[in-house]
């Protein structure tokens, strides 16, 4: 329950995500499915971006981006922090 009451105040409030490049997206998702350790995608991406952008990590914990327990999470965390206009 009280995780529940967490996850609404969190999506509730305005997010201001720092952005990165689809680049550094797709060699930590790319890190994160070739790593050997019982962790799923999402659990490995999550521990990957919070060793590089702590700040995203934290921003995104407990919400619909948090891809630590549903991995198809990731497919709107990509929608929220990848900038398609940095080459």
């Amino acid at each position: 329950m009280i995780t529940g009451i967490i996850y609404q105040v969190k999506a509730m409030k305005t997010m201001k995500i720092e952005k990165i490049s689809l680049e550094v997206f797709n060699e930590m998702l790319k890190l994160s499915m070739n790593e050997e350790n019982s962790l799923r995608v999402g659990q490995s991406f999550f521990s990957n971006l919070y060793a590089r952008y702590p700040t995203i990590a934290e921003e995104i914990t407990g919400t619909k981006y948090d891809p630590f327990y549903v991995d198809e999470n990731l497919y709107d965390l990509f929608e929220l922090i990848v900038d398609k206009t940095k080459k």
